[in-house]
């Protein structure tokens, strides 16, 4: 491991694509948005999948540029192909109509090389190329940057989910979600201004003194929203603790996404003994955590997806079968 830089595995030989693997499962992610049917989720939702397309830019970035930086150095070979493809070996001197030809062949010849990217040839190419560079310690600690900036976006894509979802669906139905939440919420100590037997004035003339479609911004500050165990917390509080969608926070995908986001945000991706602890790891404390390619940023977003997938079907399934009840005014 280089001293100073993140810890980026390189592949294996023959490896060279994983790189670039499109190996995000946004197929689950689409399926399961076409299948929603609670329109308070679409936005959210939407929100989700634009953060994970940005992960699948964001690691897919340097094979992307390396490869239309390598086309350039390849016009001389092309020149001599549309040479050849045109009928002109040997000759010197052209028409300004056989000039013209000639560099309208040499288009069609880096178009085609672009066209690579897309059937993966250049890419490989240019992943072979990506590792020579990341001998260069400057290469290899950007390259370990990108990957930890994309683990971190994936906790970060599902936990404005959680929140957003959560929000919106306490402001669409205060009752029975929002009444529920309160309840639970101001059993809490008092703070924010809210308690179980009041809530300031301050606070309600901030809602125009109409809490009916406004319960979840006024709750959302009563719930931590950053970690597990505060998510299933708060969606506890709306659905009850047999809510379905609550065991996949427990999973140790979700856990370890967790950790080692926590880790890069608050200890700069530095392993510590409360890391060590809570992950089994068996790195040194003071040793930059590994990061195993994009095969790690692909496990890591992968579990964002499952969890928010889930998080998603489940409070629609719940959603719809309240919409199928008949309207009260309180909480059954």
């Amino acid at each position: 491991m280089r001293k100073g830089a993140p810890g980026y595995l390189e592949p294996e030989p023959g490896e060279h694509t994983v790189v670039v693997d499109d190996g995000l499962d946004t197929n689950r992610l689409r399926d399961c948005l076409s299948g929603l049917r609670a329109a308070e989720l679409k936005v959210p939702a939407e929100t989700f999948l634009h953060g994970i397309d940005n992960i699948q830019s964001l690691i897919a970035l340097p094979i992307v540029l390396i490869s239309y930086f390598v086309i350039p150095y390849q016009l001389p070979e092309m020149y001599v192909h549309a040479l050849n493809n045109l009928g002109f070996t040997g000759q010197a001197l052209f028409t300004p109509e056989e000039a013209n030809n000639v560099a309208e062949e040499m288009e069609r010849l880096r178009l085609e090389e672009i066209r690579r990217l897309g059937d993966g040839t250049l890419i490989e190419e240019s992943t072979s190329l990506l590792y020579q560079m990341m001998r260069l310690e400057s290469v290899h600690a950007a390259i370990g940057a990108l990957l930890s900036s994309g683990i971190t976006a994936a906790w970060t894509a599902f936990e404005c989910l959680a929140h957003d979802v959560w929000q919106s669906i306490l402001n669409t139905y205060p009752i029975p979600l929002g009444q529920r939440a309160f309840e639970a919420a101001s059993a809490e100590p008092a703070t924010d201004g809210i308690s179980k037997k009041m809530i300031e004035v301050s606070l309600l003339a901030k809602h125009s003194y109409d809490l009916r479609n406004c319960l979840g911004d006024l709750l959302e500050s009563k719930f931590d929203f950053t970690r597990p165990e505060g998510i299933k917390k708060a969606y506890a509080a709306a659905f009850g603790s047999t809510f379905e969608a609550l065991r996949d926070l427990d999973t140790e995908e979700t856990k370890s996404l967790h950790q080692i986001r926590n880790l890069f945000v608050h200890k700069a991706g530095l392993v510590d003994q409360q890391y060590k602890e809570r992950t089994n790891s068996t790195q040194a404390i003071g040793e930059f955590v590994n990061i195993n390619g994009t095969a790690d940023v692909r496990k890591h977003a992968n579990a964002a997806i499952g969890a928010g997938c889930r998080l998603l079907e489940e409070v629609d399934k719940s959603l719809i079968q309240l919409k199928a009840k008949p309207k009260s005014n309180t909480v059954t």
